[in-house]
């Protein structure tokens, strides 16, 4: 938009004032006149102009107000808490802001400087995730937003997050390929050279039939104990 206000001519690109040049003319000495929007040195004769199509001409009896408002909710809220994903990961949600003067950024700034833990920079997302972080590690996190006229509203409240601690690797005894190079772990020197198994065997169990013996009338059965064989005598050498 381009005003003049009897001295001074104003370019407000969406409402925001981006030039500006004094003039000792009236406003009836340029009404009625054709003007182009561009921008051109005093000491140079390189001329730049807008080659392009206005799509919507406004016309105003005053300059209107530009937007000073950072977007909403001001001070900015969570929608998610941040919360750890993992052993070196954590993610938040802020509120979704709303601006006349979008879009709406948000930075998410990590406060403790703890090892990893880094700041998202303005994202237009509001959902943002560190990585990289340290196990077992808390972290704290605030957000704040931005419109597009760099209108910034508040922090929001601090949250905190503790990643868990890492879960141990292991790694089986043998030759494990790993890209174009080779691991080979080494066994502790405590264990043993010698490895026991010890295996439970389950045999079949079969029934003995033993011999038996009948007496006859008047008879009885005795019980024989059967005498230790003693070794042959060899014979004397002469």
């Amino acid at each position: 938009m381009l005003t003049f206000n009897g001295s001074s001519a104003q370019l407000y690109v969406n409402d925001v004032p981006r030039a500006s040049r004094t003039y000792s003319a009236t406003e009836n000495d340029i009404a009625g006149k054709n003007y182009r929007i561009g921008y051109a040195s005093d000491t140079t004769p390189t001329k730049y102009y807008f080659d392009g199509l206005i799509k919507d001409v406004y016309i105003y009896d005053k300059i209107p107000s530009a937007d000073t408002t950072p977007p909403t909710p001001n001070p900015a809220t969570w929608a998610t808490v941040p919360y750890a994903v993992s052993s070196s990961e954590i993610s938040m949600t802020a509120t979704t802001g709303s601006d006349p003067s979008g879009p709406v950024e948000y930075y998410f700034d990590e406060t403790t400087g703890n090892p990893g833990g880094t700041d998202s920079g303005w994202i237009t997302s509001p959902t943002y995730n560190d990585t990289g972080l340290s196990p077992n590690t808390q972290y704290t996190y605030r957000v704040q937003m931005r419109d597009a006229l760099q209108n910034t509203g508040s922090w929001s409240t601090s949250q905190s997050a503790t990643t868990p601690a890492a879960v141990p690797t292991f790694v089986a005894a043998g030759t494990v390929a790993s890209g174009t190079s080779t691991i080979r772990p080494a066994l502790p020197s405590a264990l043993p050279q010698v490895i026991y198994c010890c295996c439970l065997l389950r045999l079949p169990i079969r029934p003995v039939q033993l011999p038996t013996r009948t007496a006859g009338p008047g008879q009885r059965l005795q019980a024989h104990r059967r005498e230790p064989e003693q070794p042959a005598a060899q014979a004397p050498q002469g």
